[in-house]
């Protein structure tokens, strides 16, 4: 619409300087006046609020914006119908919420309009209530209803265990942080951690108690600006002794030397989804292009590649994959189940598949329930898998498919294992949630 202001700015100026000013320019020019003023207001129309948004699972990290007026007062909508709805924004939406102690971030998602080309309709997608305004719903009543409302039967070689409380692991302290914490990775005795509010790297040295009853620690840092785009994953590289983190467009190592972070670019890609895990041996990268799907696997120190899998060649990867790790000869991988339009209820569900890692055959499904946009995956050196679910519940599931869980007092997204008996949990606030391992399968503590 911008295009056609300036014809009509320029036929307006030719006349005038041609013919000076008579009746009938003073006529069109308050004709086009008028144009201009229609365009305008349908213009502010187009910038509105009550345009097409739509986001997707945030690991993949799209909003999708669909612009697109939607009064019913056009009857056609040709004018301004979009000529590239797939157009993609790199983004993350925030809402900020007031705590006792400090601000927490939680992701949302908005109602959802869409419009064709000819037909207006509107479609709502039912989310869960941020806050429950007194009416609480116990995490077992959500597990239950969908359970029993469960329309994923058609995955193969499910495994539905019983779920069960946790009473090895429990809740014991919260470490405040100085900066919100997105993502986080621990080498054992220490953690770093990305905070994408303040755009920098923080290396946690030491914590300290506070002394309080509850268990409070804070923590001393280092800390350097991260000055690339947003970390989507990190994790620590035994085979390096490094931490490493990816965006979507590149993979760095993180060292620690003399109190600083060192920072190295290691491989260089646009990626529209990338994961990364490590074992002793090998760094696993997983990346998402719009036209390929490859699990890569590289040497720890050279990053030369020693091995790719297509991964559009297994069926079983082509599902909504948010999150993997790797732990000896065992591919972990968290799915969020692609919803269909005749499913009756949006709540957002996942699973784990766990695959061999030599040719990628499928072991066992097993079945997690409710989740939300961000959740994360890590293994201990047990073969324990633990995995966040977006909400207040932290999954336990061995490499049998028993799985048990730990209720959470604040939502849980990135997680990281530390000191072997511990869980550091993040959720883009300064307050990190630390589980710890009571006793173990013999009962010693």
């Amino acid at each position: 619409m911008l295009t056609n202001v300036k014809p009509l700015i320029a036929k307006s100026q030719q006349n005038w300087t041609q013919n000076g000013i008579t009746k009938n320019v003073m006529l069109e020019l308050e004709i086009q006046r008028k144009q201009i003023s229609e365009i305008e207001r349908r213009l502010d129309i187009f910038s509105s609020p009550n345009m097409q948004i739509k986001m997707s699972t945030y690991p993949r990290n799209k909003l999708h914006l669909h612009c697109q007026p939607l009064l019913d007062s056009y009857a056609s909508t040709k004018q301004f119908s979009a000529k590239h709805p797939g157009k993609t924004i790199s983004t993350r939406c925030s809402y900020g919420k007031n705590t006792e102690l400090q601000i927490q971030k939680i992701d949302v998602e908005t109602e959802v309009e869409v419009l064709n080309e000819n037909i207006f309709m509107n479609k709502q997608i039912q989310t869960d209530p941020i806050i429950n305004n007194g009416n609480h719903i116990d995490d077992d009543d959500e597990d239950n209803e969908y359970y029993l409302q469960d329309e994923t039967d058609q995955i193969n070689n499910q495994i539905n265990a019983e779920n069960c409380l946790s009473k090895r692991y429990i809740q014991q302290a919260t470490i405040l942080t100085q900066n919100e914490v997105d993502r986080i990775a621990s080498d054992g005795e220490h953690l770093l951690y990305f905070s994408d509010t303040s755009r920098s790297l923080c290396y946690i040295t030491d914590l300290l108690s506070t002394g309080q009853a509850n268990g409070i620690s804070i923590t001393k840092e280092i800390s350097c600006r991260w000055p690339h785009n947003p970390i989507l994953d990190l994790i620590y590289s035994p085979g390096s002794s490094q931490f490493i983190c990816a965006t979507k467009t590149g993979v760095y190592t993180c060292t620690i030397i003399n109190s600083s972070i060192d920072i190295r670019l290691q491989l260089t890609q646009q990626w529209s989804y990338v994961r990364l895990s490590a074992d002793k041996n090998h760094i696993w990268l997983w990346t998402d292009t719009p036209r390929s799907s490859q699990l890569r696997i590289y040497s720890p120190k050279t990053f030369d590649c020693k091995q790719i899998f297509n991964l559009k060649d297994y069926p079983r990867f082509l599902d909504n994959s948010t999150s993997f790790c790797i732990h000896t000869n065992i591919l972990a991988t968290l799915f969020q189940f692609k919803q269909t339009p005749n499913m009756i209820s949006h709540r957002k569900i996942f699973h784990l598949t766990l695959c061999d890692s030599n040719d990628l055959h499928e072991l066992c499904t097993i079945r997690l329930g409710p989740c939300e946009i961000d959740h994360e995956i890590r293994v201990n050196n047990d073969g324990l898998f633990f995995i966040t679910n977006g909400k207040k519940r932290l999954w336990i599931v061995d490499q049998h498919g028993k799985k048990e869980y730990v209720r959470l007092l604040r939502t849980g997204r990135a997680l990281t294992i530390h000191n072997k008996n511990y869980i550091i949990i993040a959720n883009g606030t300064q307050q990190l949630q630390c589980v710890e391992l009571l006793q173990n399968d013999n009962g010693i503590i």
